[in-house]
């Protein structure tokens, strides 16, 4: 559809660029009882440049559960760019703080 990806600059993101994702954490937004359905909006922080050792891109907080298999975007200019997916936790918090760069799964 209208989501646009950015191979190159998912693996080359720099520290501390803002990165943003839309999901269901836990199944918030999703079963709010009688609340509508409406995704609930995280941001986080590329922690380092480029990707780590496991060719990942590492974020200074993670996603929770529910994240997962969710778009990252980036801004560019002015418009948001997908430049991966939460799939990564770390084995030491339930939290997935590994991005898996578009470049990865191109």
């Amino acid at each position: 559809g209208s989501i646009v990806p950015n191979y190159n600059l998912s693996k080359n993101l720099k520290a501390g660029t803002t990165v943003h994702m839309l999901g269901y954490p836990k199944g918030i937004g999703f079963e709010d009882g009688n609340q509508r359905v409406e995704a609930i909006y995280h941001n986080m922080s590329v922690s380092r440049d480029g990707l780590n050792s496991a060719n990942c891109i590492m974020v200074s907080s993670g996603a929770d559960h529910g994240n997962s298999g969710g778009p990252v975007f980036a801004l560019v200019g002015n418009r948001l760019e997908v430049v991966g997916i939460v799939s990564r936790g770390d084995s030491n918090s339930e939290l997935y703080n590994h991005l898996i760069p578009l470049a990865n799964i191109k």
